[in-house]
């Protein structure tokens, strides 16, 4: 399977810079969380969030490691909110 990737000038973008450049999410913040606490995470922002987010499994978690995660907000307020209570 092809893994698809962007260039700024001569450097690779990274996928947090590749998400952030689309046009419909202009905040965007990675998260690192233990096996089982996306769902909390998920549920928070089901809950709590009121214009229109994405999230991204970047790495799975594990017994020994965290996974990674990135969330995608169009709205300055959400970003804050999810920053202040997951950050």
């Amino acid at each position: 399977m092809t893994q698809l990737s962007r260039r700024h000038g001569d450097r690779k973008l990274t996928p947090i810079e590749w998400m952030r450049d689309r046009e419909s999410f202009h905040y965007a913040h990675e998260i690192q969380k233990s096996f089982g606490v996306i769902e909390g995470v998920l549920d928070w922002c089901k809950s709590e969030m009121r214009g229109d987010w994405r999230w991204q499994l970047i790495q799975t978690s594990s017994d020994l490691k965290p996974g990674r995660y990135c969330f995608f907000f169009d709205e300055e307020k959400d970003y804050c909110a999810f920053l202040m209570k997951w950050a």
